[in-house]
């Protein structure tokens, strides 16, 4: 049997050591939370830039020539998509997940007054933005427009 001073020695030495164990859990947990961040961050900066639209698919139809026409250009800067067309513009904002396999990207935009969030994935390759969402539903797993979905492909231009 154990004394009391023992016993009042293991405790403390126990609430010690799970003390430690807490605190560098919760330094991992934030540390893997900023990584996270930062990668989010980096992807952005990444992905910032002019682009013209080379496609736009939905539900697996391509969009007409002369809406594709109407389009002049696509900004993407800060959390934010620009579709800049002769007849005014459209913004929408955007965050993007690249821990995700494939890489995650939550659109929100204006529907009627109201926010409206977007689900969908990207990749970026080679100066060729290419985003595959739905409206209703899971994030797509493939670049693919079936079923409701948009499939977009944006192309950088030169500096």
């Amino acid at each position: 049997m154990l004394d009391a001073k023992t016993m009042a020695l293991l405790i403390l030495v126990r609430s010690d050591a799970m003390r430690r164990f807490v605190m560098a859990s919760a330094v991992f947990v934030a540390a893997f939370g900023l990584a996270r961040a930062d990668d989010a961050e980096k992807a952005t900066k990444e992905v910032e830039g002019t682009y013209t639209v080379k496609s736009l698919v939905k539900d697996g139809k391509p969009a007409p020539k002369e809406f594709l026409e109407q389009v002049e250009s696509v900004e993407i800067k800060g959390g934010t998509i620009t579709l800049k067309m002769k007849q005014g513009e459209q913004v929408v904002k955007f965050k993007l997940d690249p821990s995700k396999k494939p890489a995650a990207i939550d659109i929100t935009k204006d529907e009627n007054g109201k926010p409206k969030e977007v689900v969908g994935i990207y990749k970026f390759e080679k100066g060729e933005l290419t985003i595959a969402t739905v409206e209703k539903g899971d994030r797509p797993k493939e670049f693919k427009s079936e079923n409701g979905g948009t499939l977009l492909v944006f192309v950088k231009k030169d500096k």
